[in-house]
């Protein structure tokens, strides 16, 4: 393929993509008629899923040192890494104006890096604006996600493609510019999943992304009570086991066959004191728990996604090492999400060492 019209014509080409998609995959509904029931509550012995975590660098060798097979990264391996490693490429709302250009972008970099890279996210929080950069949109960001899926398939058939993880919003009650649940400038990620589906989306993600941060909640917390405290009040989603409710929404489109990867999930612990008032830190005060309660909080939420979950394929931390990244200064909240050197990087070695499975080093793709 030497080229791609661009905007007009090429939404167009990936509109025809999708229908061709489905009709490719019609026989599929009655096969999968059945897969929407609730699935039945595992035990601890799954060994099926995925643990990552989210790195400032691609630097395997620390996930690997701790047990984990996955890792996270924001900018593209240059070498193989010990673990297998999902990148993060960026998108947002000026790509849908020129996806030629994006097409080349997504095919060059899957040619100059796939071999290094397992899976690929499609953009992150694109249900906000602040990540998407202009009004939320779903089903421009579809025409996005297919364009990045028709690129890398050329290249690398076995790459793994996820929708961007969604950023839990909560309830949205106001409507704008005919879309439910949003406000102009976030949108409920339930409702903008509803459209995704709507638009096709899941046809060109193997698995949907999703961030089931846990917030102030601890990570059994039930999803949409109030609880009574702040450990067990998961309002609007708020909380861990928030992801039960995309579930549900897949369910309803008669899609419960498909996995979630849960690409951030995360507690932020108490900062210095000296960190207090850090612009960074606005408005997340009321999410800030203790180091052990992070500890204990992470270490939870593996053991409940493995015991409850066998919808979801693959959970990512956030994060293991941002608080060494450094172009941070010393209180930016995201170095109070990371867990190494912190308590919880002790609890996750013997949760590792004690209940997960037998680690086997993974062969690096090339």
């Amino acid at each position: 393929r030497k080229d791609i019209p661009s905007k007009g014509s090429y939404v167009s080409h990936t509109r025809v993509l999708v229908l061709s998609l489905l009709l490719a995959v019609g026989s599929m509904w009655t096969s999968v008629a059945g897969s929407d029931a609730q699935s039945p509550t595992l035990t601890n012995d799954r060994t099926d899923l995925g643990y990552g975590l989210s790195v400032y660098a691609p630097q395997g060798e620390y996930a690997h040192d701790l047990g984990f097979d996955w890792i996270k990264v924001y900018d593209p391996p240059i070498a193989a890494q010990p673990t297998q490693v999902l990148y993060r490429f960026k998108v947002g709302a000026s790509d849908w104006y020129d996806t030629s250009a994006l097409y080349h972008r997504i095919r060059g970099l899957a040619i100059s890096y796939g071999a290094f890279i397992d899976a690929y996210e499609i953009g992150n929080e694109v249900n906000i604006y602040e990540e998407w950069h202009s009004s939320p949109n779903a089903s421009r960001y579809v025409d996005i996600l297919c364009t990045a899926h028709m690129a890398i398939r050329e290249v690398d058939p076995s790459a793994t493609i996820v929708s961007a993880g969604l950023a839990p919003v909560g309830r949205i009650d106001e409507t704008w510019n005919q879309h439910s649940g949003h406000n102009g400038f976030a949108q409920d990620e339930r409702e903008y999943l509803r459209e995704f589906l709507y638009n096709n989306g899941n046809l060109c993600a193997d698995v949907i992304g999703y961030h089931p941060m846990g917030f102030r909640a601890d990570y059994d917390a039930e999803p949409d009570v109030g609880g009574g405290t702040p450990e067990t009040d998961c309002t609007d989603g708020f909380c861990f086991r928030g992801v039960e409710k995309i579930y549900e929404i897949l369910q309803e489109y008669r899609l419960g066959h498909l996995k979630i990867w849960a690409t951030e999930v995360g507690w932020l612990a108490t900062p210095p004191g000296n960190c207090l008032g850090h612009p960074s830190l606005q408005g997340r005060y009321w999410q800030i728990v203790t180091a052990e309660k992070q500890a204990e909080n992470l270490v939870g939420a593996m053991r409940y996604a493995r015991s409850h979950w066998p919808w979801l394929e693959t959970l990512f931390l956030f994060n293991l090492n941002f608080n060494e990244a450094p172009w941070y200064d010393d209180c930016e909240q995201m170095r109070f999400y990371s867990v190494l050197g912190t308590p919880t990087e002790a609890a996750l070695r013997g949760f590792v060492n004690s209940e997960f499975r037998i680690y086997l080093p993974l062969v690096a793709r090339y």
